[in-house]
C-alpha cells in the first residue's frame, strides 16, 4: 500500500521540474529544438492519459478525433476548447463529481487524491481534483517562481489566502513548506477578497 508521498516521488519530480540553481542550469539553458522536444513529449503524455478519461475522450470523438490522431505538439490546434460551463454538465450527469477527473473513486487500489473546488462566485462550485504527483508539480513550478523573484530560506512568507475549499491558501502552504526553508506564517481564514503573500527579510 503506497502513501501520498510513495506516490509523488520527489527525486523523480525535482529531476523532472528542477526549482533554482538546478532549473537556470538546465531547462531554462535548453535550445529552441530541445524545449519543443520536452513541451511535446509532455502533452503527448496528457493526450494518451486524456483519452481513458470519459470526459475528454467523448469530446474528442465527437470533434472527429481518434486516438493516434494527436502525434504533435502542433496538433494541439485539432482539440476541441471547453469552458467551466462543460465541466458543470459533466457534473450535473455524473453526481457528485462529474466524469473528467478520471478517478475511480470506488477502487481500492486507486492513486491517492486531493479534492478542492472554485469559490462559487459565479454559481455552483466546481470540483477541482489533484493526483499527488501533480499537485506537487504544481506546488514546484510556484517554488520555482518565488526563487527567482528572490526568495530565500531565511525569508519569513505571510500568506493572507483563505484555507477553506478553495485551492490558493493550501497550494501556497504547501510550496513553501515543501520546497523552501522559508518561514510560512498563515494570516488564517481570511477572505478570499484579499488574495496576496508578501515577504520579509528575518
Amino acid at each position: 500500500m503506497t502513501n501520498y508521498f510513495d506516490e509523488v516521488d520527489h527525486r523523480r519530480l525535482l529531476a523532472e521540474y528542477p526549482i533554482g540553481a538546478a532549473f537556470l542550469d538546465g531547462p531554462a539553458r535548453l535550445s529552441r529544438d530541445e524545449l519543443h522536444a520536452l513541451q511535446e513529449r509532455r502533452f503527448l503524455q496528457v493526450v494518451a492519459r486524456g483519452w481513458e478519461v470519459p470526459f475528454y475522450a467523448r469530446r474528442w470523438r465527437a470533434a472527429g478525433l481518434e486516438p493516434g490522431d494527436i502525434r504533435a505538439l502542433e496538433d494541439v490546434r485539432k482539440i476541441p476548447a471547453f469552458s467551466k460551463a462543460d465541466l458543470m454538465q459533466s457534473v450535473a450527469e455524473h453526481p457528485p463529481f462529474g466524469d473528467f477527473h478520471g478517478l475511480d473513486l470506488t477502487a481500492a487500489g486507486r492513486l491517492g487524491a486531493v479534492l478542492h473546488t472554485t469559490s462559487g462566485t459565479t454559481g455552483t462550485p466546481q470540483p477541482i481534483w489533484f493526483g499527488a504527483f501533480d499537485r506537487e508539480v504544481q506546488n514546484a513550478l510556484l517554488a520555482r517562481a518565488y526563487r527567482l523573484q528572490g526568495l530565500a530560506d531565511t525569508d519569513v512568507v505571510h500568506s493572507v489566502y483563505g484555507f477553506g475549499m478553495v485551492n490558493g491558501g493550501h497550494s501556497i502552504r504547501e510550496t513553501v513548506l515543501h520546497f523552501t526553508k522559508a518561514l510560512l506564517v498563515p494570516g488564517g481564514t481570511s477572505s478570499a477578497m484579499g488574495k496576496c503573500s508578501t515577504v520579509s527579510r528575518m
